[in-house]
C-alpha cells in the first residue's frame, strides 16, 4: 500500500495488515495502529502525535518498521513508560 504524503489524520488502522506500507510524509495525527501489522512499513517523515506513537507500541512488529530517529526514541520511551504502568 502506498500512503506516501497523505492526510490520514483519525484513521483506524487497526488489525490492519501494513506489512510493507509506505507511509512516508503522511500525516498521522490521531491515527490508531493498535494490533496492526507493521513489519516493513516506512514512517520516514510521517507526522506523528502521542496518540498514533502509543498505538504504534501496541501493534505487531513495530520494531521492523522504519522510523526516524526521533520518532523511534519517542516510541521507546512510550513503550517504557507503558511497561513501567504495568
Amino acid at each position: 500500500m502506498h500512503f506516501e504524503e497523505a492526510d490520514l489524520s483519525h484513521c483506524k488502522f487497526e488489525r490492519a495488515f501494513l506489512q510493507g506500507a509506505h507511509l512516508e510524509k503522511s500525516v498521522l495525527m490521531g491515527t490508531h495502529f493498535e494490533q496492526a501489522d507493521l513489519n516493513n512499513a516506512f514512517f520516514k517523515e510521517a507526522k506523528l502525535d502521542i496518540t498514533a506513537i502509543t498505538s504504534i507500541v501496541k501493534a505487531y512488529n513495530w520494531r521492523k518498521a522504519h522510523f526516524d530517529p526521533e520518532i523511534l526514541e519517542k516510541i521507546k520511551e512510550t513503550e517504557s513508560r507503558i511497561l513501567a504502568n504495568r
